[in-house]
């Protein structure tokens, strides 16, 4: 190790070339890459120090950044053999590739390579620390992974992951010198993939470290680098051009000219190596906290957009529980509707019942009221009956006696005989007298003539020519003809004696009175026999129904019985029901509250996320607000569509417009 005195540069190269091989007191430490795709609790992370002795005096830490085979492990190969001064034809490797496989230094076993014959794909899948000491300073370099890993061009998660490992990495070094970017200096210009590593570079680290960045175009030479400097999203303090090929092949398949070709670019390799440790031990070292609070202010960051897309999910999920708690009050209120007017109904009922009950119990007491009053009644009857019974065969007796002293009907009437004249008819007139009633000359033939006193009966038979009436001895004046004659006869008159008549009489209505008491009686008893046999009959129907009103009122009872039951039942229902309803009511408050918690939560982190996006736009004047925010934004999109309440989604899409604007605003 030369010295501490102050030497010029050219001194500093020719010691480096003519010194003796040195070997390297800090060994390897290979860091590991962390993920902060999605928060993770805060925690003390330190670098891991590599093993062996620790360095007395300064050291310079520096990064090696660059896309994916650009060639950061072949430099740090150039490295060691410009620290450890290797030859051309004995290389020193300590990164194995394709054709050197394994490491020929002691401490370099372990390496970060993870495929060595894929030339397609980051070999470097760690933060890998390689020390290496001049004079009395250390140079500690990390080799990083690769950017815009070709495993996945269209993926973020492994640049993400890499991104996270090196600013990890950086921000645990204390002191950072110097930011060497590696480029390939084949290229002409800015590639798809060169491009998006240079903005992953400018957008992930502090502005105050990119002014000490460092570019060494590599597998070129001064006159054949064709890249444009002006293409740089951000001026390097300064750039070196080397061809790095001696790794490329073995020294023992180059000829003459492959070996004369390789001493030369060998030769100015080592001369831009330690032009750029010249350039590094000039320039002023920056604290890496700078880092540790870009991460701290990234990761705070995404915590709280994570929180708030939590509280969107929290929010549907207590919009959704909302929902299902008011469905469930609504249909609580439903079925205590329902119970209410069945509980209502079955109150009704009850009254009903026990109305019709109280009308039972008096039809049943008016029922076997009138059972007794009838079955009185049919014992008056009976008794009527008897007495009926004996006086009608009192009366009965009574007039079969006054039957056989019966008068007869002819015991009043007294025959005479007298002689009577009868007006008798004839076919022929005859000449009769008016004045003596009697037939003077039967056969009379004069004209007949019905004029009484007609002088034309002087010329009758009866006159014998003179003017009186041989018979009756009247004159013609008394005579008339007529078409009968004038009989007497004897006639038997009969005469009633009205003393016996009386007599007989009184013994007929004697007996017409017995008789009408015969018949009354016989009708009373006949009477009293229907009035029995209907009081039996009544009293049969009272029983009958009094047992009717009995079973009714027993059926009525039971049915009662089972109303009260179902009431009771529907009380419990009801009670039960309220009981839930209060208790959802509880949550459903208990949501309620939740919820505003979760919308003031989110308010506070969407707060939050500006504020910290604010400050890390301070410390990161070109960080990729869009792309950190793109992910969680397609997130939220997708997320869209599995969000069922209008109110999440609502909240959801405002967060998602404030997210873009906010990225917008930042990145204008």
């Amino acid at each position: 190790m030369g010295n501490k005195s102050i030497k010029t540069k050219s001194e500093k190269r020719r010691d480096a070339s003519s010194a003796p091989p040195q070997q390297p007191k800090l060994k390897q430490a290979v860091y590991p890459a962390t993920a902060l795709l999605a928060p993770k609790p805060k925690q003390e992370l330190k670098a891991p120090l590599p093993e062996g002795p620790q360095p007395t005096g300064p050291v310079r830490t520096i990064i090696l950044l660059g896309e994916t085979g650009s060639g950061k492990s072949t430099f740090v190969n150039y490295l060691a053999n410009f620290f450890l001064s290797g030859d051309l034809r004995a290389l020193k490797v300590i990164i194995p590739n394709k054709i050197y496989r394994n490491p020929t230094e002691a401490g370099y076993e372990s390496h970060s390579e993870a495929n060595l014959d894929d030339t397609s794909m980051s070999q470097t899948r760690k933060c890998a620390f390689y020390c290496f000491e001049k004079g009395a300073v250390t140079y500690r370099f990390i080799d990083t992974p690769g950017l815009s890993d070709t495993a996945n061009s269209t993926d973020r998660c492994i640049d993400d992951e890499s991104i996270n490992t090196i600013l990890l990495a950086a921000s645990e070094a204390g002191e950072l010198h110097a930011i060497v970017l590696i480029i390939n200096g084949t290229i002409a210009r800015l590639t798809t993939n060169l491009k998006n590593a240079l903005q992953r570079i400018a957008g992930n680290y502090p502005d105050v470290l990119l002014n000490n960045m460092l570019v060494v175009f590599t597998n070129t030479s001064a006159g054949g680098k064709n890249f444009d400097e002006k293409s740089f999203p951000h001026t390097p303090k300064k750039t070196f051009v080397m061809n790095n090929s001696a790794f490329s092949s073995l020294f023992t398949n180059w000829n003459e000219d492959d070996v004369e070709l390789q001493e030369m670019f060998w030769k100015g390799s080592m001369q831009k190596i330690g032009e750029l440790v010249d350039c590094i031990d000039q320039l002023a070292p920056h604290s890496t906290e700078v880092f540790r609070s870009m991460l701290a202010k990234r990761n705070d960051i995404r915590s709280h957009i994570f929180r708030a897309t939590t509280e969107i999910e929290k929010q549907q999920q207590l919009m959704e529980k909302l929902e299902k708690l008011k469905r469930e009050v609504a249909e609580i209120q439903n079925v205590l509707r329902e119970e209410q007017s069945k509980s209502e109904f079955e109150e009704k009922n009850v009254k009903l019942f026990l109305e019709q009950q109280r009308l039972m119990a008096a039809v049943r007491v008016n029922a076997e009221s009138d059972k007794d009053t009838i079955e009185s009644e049919w014992h008056q009857a009976e008794a009527q009956v008897s007495r009926a019974s004996t006086k009608l065969a009192r009366k009965t007796q009574q007039l079969k006696k006054e039957r056989r002293q019966e008068l007869p009907s002819s015991y009043y009437i007294e025959t005479r005989h007298e002689r009577n004249k009868q007006n008798v008819a004839t076919p022929y007139h005859n000449t009769l007298c008016r004045r003596c009633k009697v037939t003077c000359h039967t056969r009379c033939g004069l004209t007949f003539s019905n004029l009484i006193g007609d002088r034309a009966f002087l010329g009758c038979a009866c006159m014998k020519g003179g003017r009186r009436c041989d018979r009756c001895g009247c004159g013609p004046n008394w005579h008339v003809h007529d078409m009968y004659v004038i009989e007497e006869r004897i006639q038997a008159i009969k005469e009633v004696n009205y003393d016996k008549k009386e007599e007989y009489m009184q013994q007929q209505r004697k007996l017409s009175r017995l008789e009408s008491k015969v018949t009354n009686w016989r009708y009373r008893l006949e009477a009293a026999e229907q009035e029995v046999q209907r009081y039996r009959q009544l009293l049969s129907n009272a029983l009958t129904h009094t047992q009717a009103i009995n079973q009714d009122e027993n059926l009525l009872s039971s049915q009662k019985d089972e109303v009260l039951k179902k009431q009771k039942a529907i009380e419990k229902s009801i009670a039960l029901a309220a009981k839930r309803k209060t208790e959802i009511e509880g949550q459903l408050a208990e949501a309620e509250a939740q919820l505003q918690q979760a919308a003031q939560s989110l308010k506070q982190a969407q707060e939050v996320v500006t504020l910290k996006c604010r400050e890390l736009k301070s410390i990161c004047s070109r960080f990729d607000f869009v792309g950190e925010i793109k992910v969680t934004r397609e997130s939220l999109q997708l997320s869209l569509a599995t969000l069922k309440s209008s109110q999440a989604r609502e909240k959801a899409e405002a967060f998602i417009v404030m997210l873009g604007k906010l990225a917008d605003g930042l990145m204008a």
